[in-house]
C-alpha cells in the first residue's frame, strides 16, 4: 500500500521509554516493525535524522538508516552518512562513510565511525577546517578514540600535511577536549646548547578554584643546575586580576666559577590591574579608578633570563624597573598617584639608585570662567626623588 504520511508516530514499537517521530511518502509498519522509504525524517533522542530510507526492527532493537543520512544533534553538529545503524536500546551507533561538521568549522571525513555507551571511535579519517575540496593543510588518521567522560582523545597513525605534503607524523598522541582550565601536565620544553647541556623543563598546571590556577614550572639543565619557578594567577572581581611568580635556580659551583655567575639566582614578580578599586558608596560613585601594579625583585639578571625560552628574548638591560600607577578621575577633576623603583644590576647595591617615589598628579579640565569667552585649565605635579646614598 502506497500513501503519505503528514506525520506517523512510532511508539509501540519500542520500549515505553522511547519515542520515535517518523515522517516519510511511504510508510510500512507491522507489530514488529516498519520500513520508510521516501524524504524520511526521525526525531529521536533530541536528534533529526534523514535519509532516503529507514527501518526499524523491534527484536533487534536497531534502527536502519541508508541513503544521505544527515544527522543534527542537540549541539548542532552535523553528521553525513551513507549507512547508519543505531541500537535504541543500548544508544550504539555505527556509520559507513561519514563525514562531520561541527559549528566551529571543522569537519572529518571518514571511511567508518562508531559510538560505544560514550566511547566514539573514527577510523582512516581525514580533519581540516579549510576548503574540503582542497584544503591548505590536512590531519590523517588512522584510528581516533574519543572518551567523552574523561575529556580524553587519542589518535593512531596520525600525520600533518600542507598542501597534500607530509610535514610531521605522530605513531600515537593523545589530547584533553576540555574546552576549561583543568589540572594536568602541559606541554614540556626542550633544548640543547654546548655551554648548559641538555635543558629540560615540565610545566604543571594546578586549579585549586575557579578564580585561581597554579603553573609550576620545575626545569634541570645537565651541565648548569636545577631549579624552577611558580606563578599564580587570580581574579579577585569582574574588573581586576593579578600574577605572582617566584624562582630560584642553583647553579652547579664549576658552571658558575667558569662563567662569573652567582651560585644561586632567586626573585619574584607580581602583576595586578583594575579598571575599579574604589570602595562602592555614594561619593565615590559617579568617579571612575584604575590601579596597575608591576613590581620585580632580583638578585640577578638570570633570574629572569632562565624563563626565556629563546636566545632573541632575553634581558641585557640592567636597569629593571618597577612601577605602581593609581588615577581617579570624575567630568571635572583627575588626580593621580605613581611610583617607580628601580634596580641596577650593574652595581653592587642599589643604594646610589635615584627612586621616584612618589609622584602626585593633579588635573582640572578646561572649564569656562566668564560666560564662554574665556577659558581656564590647571595641571600640577609633584616629584619626590629619593636614594639611601647620595643628594
Amino acid at each position: 500500500m502506497r500513501y503519505y504520511f503528514l506525520f506517523f508516530l512510532v511508539s509501540t514499537l519500542l520500549n515505553a521509554k522511547e519515542t520515535v517521530e517518523v515522517f516519510a511518502e511511504h510508510v510500512v509498519a507491522t507489530e514488529d516493525q516498519f520500513d520508510a522509504v521516501g524524504d524520511v525524517l526521525i526525531l529521536y533522542n533530541n536528534s533529526l535524522l534523514k535519509s532516503k530510507k529507514a527501518h526499524y526492527d523491534k527484536n533487534s532493537s536497531l534502527l536502519t538508516l541508508d541513503g544521505n543520512v544527515e544527522m543534527i544533534g542537540e549541539n548542532e553538529n552535523r553528521v553525513s552518512s551513507e549507512h547508519l545503524v543505531l541500537d535504541t536500546s543500548t544508544k550504539a551507533v555505527e556509520f559507513q562513510q561519514l563525514h562531520i561538521t561541527a559549528d566551529d568549522g571543522i569537519w572529518i571525513n571518514a571511511s567508518r565511525a562508531s559510538k560505544k555507551e560514550e566511547v566514539y571511535k573514527i577510523y582512516d579519517s581525514r580533519l581540516s577546517s579549510c576548503d574540503p575540496v582542497n584544503p591548505d593543510w590536512t590531519i590523517d588518521f588512522g584510528k581516533a578514540t574519543y572518551y567523552k567522560d574523561d575529556n580524553y582523545m587519542t589518535l593512531k597513525d596520525a600525520s600533518l600535511s600542507f598542501f597534500d605534503q607530509k610535514v610531521f607524523y605522530f605513531p600515537f598522541f593523545a589530547f584533553p577536549t576540555l574546552n576549561e582550565r583543568t589540572t594536568g601536565l602541559l606541554f614540556p620544553n626542550f633544548k640543547y646548547s654546548s655551554t648548559e647541556g641538555f635543558a629540560y623543563e615540565q610545566p604543571i598546571f594546578y586549579v585549586p578554584t575557579e578564580n585561581i590556577d597554579v603553573e609550576f614550572n620545575p626545569q634541570v639543565r645537565t651541565q648548569r643546575g636545577f631549579g624552577g619557578h611558580v606563578t599564580t594567577r587570580f581574579v579577585d572581581s569582574n574588573h581586576s586580576q593579578g600574577e605572582f611568580r617566584t624562582g630560584y635556580f642553583k647553579n652547579y659551583d664549576t658552571y658558575a666559577e667558569k662563567n662569573e655567575l652567582n651560585n644561586e639566582h632567586y626573585g619574584f614578580e607580581f602583576l595586578y590591574n583594575s579598571t575599579d578599586f574604589l570602595p562602592k558608596s555614594d561619593f565615590f560613585d559617579h568617579y571612575k579608578s584604575g590601579l596597575y601594579v608591576n613590581s620585580t625583585y632580583l638578585n640577578d639578571l638570570e633570574y629572569l633570563n632562565l624563563q626565556k625560552n629563546t636566545a632573541s628574548s632575553l634581558i641585557s638591560s640592567n636597569l629593571i624597573e618597577s612601577r605602581m600607577n593609581a588615577f581617579v578621575y570624575d567630568s571635572k577633576n583627575y588626580m593621580g598617584l605613581y611610583g617607580k623603583y628601580y634596580i641596577d644590576m650593574s652595581k653592587e647595591n642599589n643604594k646610589e639608585t635615584i627612586q621616584e617615589l612618589p609622584t602626585l598628579h593633579y588635573h582640572k579640565y578646561m572649564e569656562y570662567l566668564i560666560s564662554n569667552k574665556l577659558f581656564f585649565t590647571f595641571d600640577a605635579r609633584m616629584h619626590n626623588y629619593t636614594r639611601a646614598k647620595g643628594s
